[in-house]
């Protein structure tokens, strides 16, 4: 569950200020004429510094969430390997098998143009089950027809075990809600108010005197793998 190594930051180093002060006599006689070029050199260099920070800025403000990132090449795998798709999402949470599925993805070249991909597997785990319901109608429709079911509040842990069993709980107790909150954009305010209208299965599945601070990626994710195995048909 580490955060994916995304976003490089570049500090520049401060100029270093000139030494103050009058240069004796000898100093002035023997030392030539300046032309300032010196002077004219740090003007220069002041207005390149300003100009890479107007551009690193102008930079920040496209970039594009990582999920989304994530679920753009989500949607590739689905088109060009769905095979490797669904074993993902046939594995158990958080277990080897998931891990070394999930690993083998993320190195399937074809369908990025980076030297890798890295990221948390409940990441790369919930783009995978959020495109295969999109892609999917049938499943959708299944997911639709689904009647809540009383929310149950989970076990005390820690972790991912505790997102997965509390999404789950979530996406049980208010599957429309849930299909709702996959249809908003990543990191809109659609999507953070698609999960407060979840108000009441997020506090019906919440531990008896637990503290969560909801991590809407997080818990976005795990509520599309809960989704996806609720509508997987039964012997099929």
């Amino acid at each position: 569950m580490k955060q994916m190594l995304l976003v490089a930051v570049l500090l520049g180093a401060p100029v270093p200020s000139l030494a103050q002060g009058s240069p004796s006599p000898q100093t002035q006689t023997m030392t030539p004429p300046s032309s300032m070029g010196r002077w004219d050199e740090h003007r220069k260099l002041r207005e390149k510094m300003s100009r890479q920070d107007e551009a690193r800025s102008a930079t920040a403000r496209q970039i594009v969430p990582k999920q989304s990132v994530i679920n753009d090449f989500a949607a590739c795998i689905w088109r060009q390997t769905p095979d490797k798709a669904r074993a993902a999402l046939g594995t158990a949470v958080d277990t080897p098998a998931e891990h070394a599925v999930l690993r083998s993805i993320a190195q399937f070249d074809a369908c990025i143009d980076a030297p890798y991909l890295s990221g948390r597997s409940g990441e790369l785990r919930g783009a995978l089950a959020e495109n295969g319901i999109h892609a999917d109608q049938g499943r959708r429709a299944r997911l639709a027809a689904l009647a809540p079911v009383p929310a149950v509040r989970v076990p005390i842990a820690y972790g991912r075990a505790f997102v997965a069993s509390f999404s789950s709980c979530i996406a049980a107790a208010d599957p429309a809600a849930s299909l709702a909150l996959l249809a908003t954009t990543v990191g809109s305010s659609d999507e953070v108010a698609a999960m407060r209208a979840m108000a009441a299965a997020l506090s019906g599945c919440m531990p008896e005197g637990a503290e969560y601070r909801v991590d809407v990626r997080d818990v976005r994710n795990h509520i599309a793998d809960a989704l996806y195995r609720m509508s997987e048909v039964s012997g099929a």
